[in-house]
């Protein structure tokens, strides 16, 4: 009750803003689909954001935490967008760190592979942890799928974004990519 009153203001101030997407950020608990399905219930226009690293292991969140988050927001058809720690295209573990930290191309393309081909949160899990992305002809391949053109379309129609602190991280790291695929 009390959720549903805080998001009832919420809203009421946001619909002062038309036009702009609003995102609400839960925490990484046990709870995090049953909390999207009752805010999205409540607030049908409201985004979701996830913060994907930072600068301490604790603010990392576990390959199977990410998976549920990306397999709820795409199951549910809700707009989401991913923060912090996507520096790079690939996924690899931090050793001095001790994280898995999320590659952009495994996070993204898990996400629309999950919404093209329904995927379970397990293939989304295992997609997230992928060392064989690659960029092909028919499209960006993750595993055994392959998103093509189409689908990454029509991912976009819910994926708002990614942030990163450096645009030059991200930006060296595909272009490495790139020339390694090619």
């Amino acid at each position: 009750a009390a959720l549903k009153e805080a998001l009832g203001v919420m809203k009421k101030r946001a619909d002062d803003l038309a036009g702009t997407q609003v995102y609400f950020e839960l925490g990484w608990g046990d709870d995090l689909p049953d909390l999207m399905s009752e805010v999205a219930s409540t607030w049908e226009d409201v985004g979701f954001k996830a913060r994907t690293g930072g600068v301490t292991a604790a603010e990392f969140p576990s390959p199977a935490r990410l998976a549920e988050f990306l397999h709820t927001a795409t199951s549910l058809d809700l707009p989401f967008k991913l923060t912090a720690g996507l520096h790079d295209p690939m996924t690899h573990e931090d050793e001095e760190l001790g994280v898995t930290r999320f590659g952009f191309l495994n996070a993204l393309g898990a996400a629309a592979l999950a919404r093209s081909e329904d995927l379970s949160t397990r293939e989304v899990h295992d997609l997230l942890l992928a060392e064989d992305v690659r960029d092909g002809a028919a499209g960006l391949s993750l595993g055994d799928y392959t998103l093509d053109e189409s689908a990454a379309h029509d991912f976009r129609s819910i994926f708002g974004g990614f942030g990163s602190c450096s645009v030059a991280e991200p930006r060296d790291g595909l272009a490495a990519f790139f020339k390694h695929n090619s």
